[in-house]
């Protein structure tokens, strides 16, 4: 296109100079003609002049005006001097998932969030000689026993959160081994205030349960002395929220 425009300036240019210096003579019917050529001429080799200097300009587009190679920075907010940016990665610590929460969770390594204020075993203890590592106890003693157990005819208990993600609560409900053997003690689980288990275990008994907790808040453990001589225990074994 520069070779275009240089060659069509160069030509007007040239029969401007030949007409005027009297090199080219036209006949007298067609000077109006040839005025008005001229004339023409000039105007486009003016127009084709200007499209050269812009052509030839640096940095600048015939039809989009000057060009730049800097970024656009449109919509970026402008920070003070010395200030960074603020890092758009994560640094809040990330919600708890559900494949992340252990498959149980036993009881006895929580703290209870409501107690009667009575003694409260956690631990390994036994129902039937059988071992169960991760239990709570509640116990009962008569009046002379120094420990800080119910007496027949009194309630113990103790209330735990039912964490996020867990679905059932479960364990086996007895007397422990280690109690006398005429003790009688009313057991009970409830959810949410609701009774799913309650009955009288004497020594040598146990019962296995498992009740679903999906949507409940609290599970309470509760034991009701009815007899016995000494010390009695009883033992929810591996007392457990499960997934």
């Amino acid at each position: 296109m520069v070779s275009w425009i240089v060659g069509a300036a160069v030509l007007g240019i040239g029969v401007v100079i030949s007409v005027l210096a009297g090199w080219i003579r036209p006949p007298a019917r067609a000077r109006t003609r040839v005025v008005v050529a001229i004339i023409v001429l000039l105007v486009l080799t003016a127009v084709g002049l200007e499209r050269l200097r812009v052509a030839l300009e640096p940095g600048t587009d015939d039809t989009t005006g000057p060009l730049s190679s800097a970024p656009s920075t449109a919509g970026t907010p402008v920070l003070p001097s010395g200030t960074r940016p603020e890092s758009t990665s994560a640094t809040a610590t990330p919600p708890r998932v559900v494949d992340e929460l252990p498959a149980v969770l036993y009881l006895s390594s929580m703290d209870a969030v409501d107690t009667s204020g009575n003694t409260m075993d956690r631990g390994e203890a036994s129902i039937r000689n059988v071992p169960f590592e991760h239990s709570v106890g509640l116990c009962a003693a008569s009046v002379l026993s120094p420990d800080r157990c119910v007496n027949n005819g009194q309630n113990a208990w103790a209330e735990y959160t039912v964490e996020p993600g867990y679905t059932a609560v479960q364990a086996t409900i007895g007397v422990s081994s280690k109690s006398p053997s005429d003790c009688r003690l009313f057991g009970e689980l409830l959810v949410d205030g609701t009774r799913r288990f309650g009955r009288e275990l004497r020594f040598g008994e146990q019962e296995p349960v498992r009740f679903d907790v999906t949507g409940n808040l609290r599970v309470r453990i509760q034991m009701h002395a009815l007899a016995g001589h000494g010390r009695c225990d009883l033992i929810y074994g591996d007392l457990a929220l499960v997934r």
